[in-house]
């Protein structure tokens, strides 16, 4: 049996529109008007034959845009 805690997890409610993101290691509540969008990630990261890949993509894309506004903040 594998116990291992996964580094990243989505949950959602569809009668309830709730969502919450599992990452380092505690639950962060979702709004309900990010339902959709969370829905459309879990949904690509399902579907994806390499979900690992997607999520890395993600957070380089992620870091880049932040970058992007740091340098225009300065």
């Amino acid at each position: 049996m594998d116990n291992k805690v996964p580094e990243f997890a989505i949950f959602q409610n569809s009668k309830t529109r709730q969502s919450a993101i599992w990452t380092k290691n505690r639950w962060v509540d979702a709004q309900e008007s990010e339902f959709d969008a969370l829905w459309t990630l879990a949904h690509i990261i399902r579907s994806s034959p390499n979900a690992k890949l997607v999520l890395e993509q993600m957070v380089d894309q992620i870091k880049e845009i932040q970058d992007e506004g740091d340098a225009e903040d300065e």
